[in-house]
């Protein structure tokens, strides 16, 4: 379900210009996790405006900016300061996982998912979104999760 999201969460999004030449989207993972594995399978046969998408796991912080969205595995959320850090002159998107009920207020998250009461919830952040000239579909933002 995640990888579902994430892909919809792509399709809603106009990157600017320099990230749409290569025919190809990036969808980098930071960590070891199950999502890989479901994304690569899932996503075999889509594309994002036009483009293949790879799925490819990211074994160096430097590679993450040669990618349009990085999923962060949760054990690797000790190293989303470093990454927002690294993306944040950049239009890469980070998305996590995050228990909407202990806050999301991790830097540099652009989208924040989470399984409440079996229910797939997702939330956007607005300033980090507009910082990378970012454009997400009216539709996508009057369904992100706004709190209770």
């Amino acid at each position: 379900m995640v990888t579902l999201f994430v892909y919809n969460f792509a399709r809603n999004i106009q990157w600017p210009d320099e990230n749409n030449n290569s025919g190809v989207f990036q969808l980098g993972v930071w960590g070891d996790t199950p999502f890989k594995e479901e994304a690569s399978n899932y996503l075999a046969t889509k594309k994002v405006n036009d483009q293949t998408i790879l799925v490819r796991s990211l074994h160096s912080m430097k590679d993450v900016n040669t990618c349009q969205m990085v999923f962060v595995a949760p054990e690797k959320m000790g190293d989303i300061r470093q990454l927002a850090a690294i993306s944040a002159n950049s239009s890469v998107l980070l998305v996590a996982m995050q228990d909407f009920q202990k806050g999301t207020s991790s830097p540099g998250i652009s989208l924040f998912l989470d399984n409440q009461d079996n229910k797939m919830k997702f939330q956007i952040n607005e300033s980090v979104i507009k910082n990378k000239h970012i454009k997400v579909s009216k539709a996508l933002m009057d369904l992100s999760y706004h709190g209770n």
